[in-house]
């Protein structure tokens, strides 16, 4: 989400899914977990001046606006398997995993080593950078 409202590598492949998704009428899941990631993200980048606190309002009101369902409830104990499974040392990559199971869905990130972690265990695709 935030390389869609960032000035990111990934923005514009990211903004070409999620058009493409519209148009397909796609539904977008994600983790409670993702709202809190997002806050974060946003409080690092303005906490280093590298985000006006207009700039991340802006960045919050474009990811509000999203058509995205967030789910509340993961199966715990699941998510720790997964978690054990991929040898990290945090459930919050293995929530989204989690989640994607449960709904028998895909799960794009622009996060490489959670792809290659991932890779052949769980339904998984690395979003490629524009700018190499």
């Amino acid at each position: 989400m935030l390389a869609l409202v960032l000035d990111e590598p990934h923005t514009e492949a990211v903004a070409d899914l999620m058009e493409r998704w519209t148009e397909e009428g796609a539904k977008l899941h994600a983790p409670v977990l993702a709202q809190y990631e997002v806050a974060s993200a946003l409080t690092r980048k303005r906490v280093r001046d590298e985000l006006s606190r207009e700039e991340s309002d802006e960045a919050l009101e474009i990811i509000d606006a999203l058509d995205v369902s967030f789910d509340a409830a993961p199966d715990k104990a699941r998510t720790i398997e997964i978690g054990v499974e991929l040898e990290r040392h945090s459930a919050y990559d293995a929530a989204y995993l989690e989640l994607a199971k449960r709904l028998d869905a895909e799960i794009w990130t622009i996060d490489g080593p959670l792809a290659r972690n991932a890779s052949g265990r769980h339904p998984i695709k690395l979003i490629a950078s524009d700018r190499g």
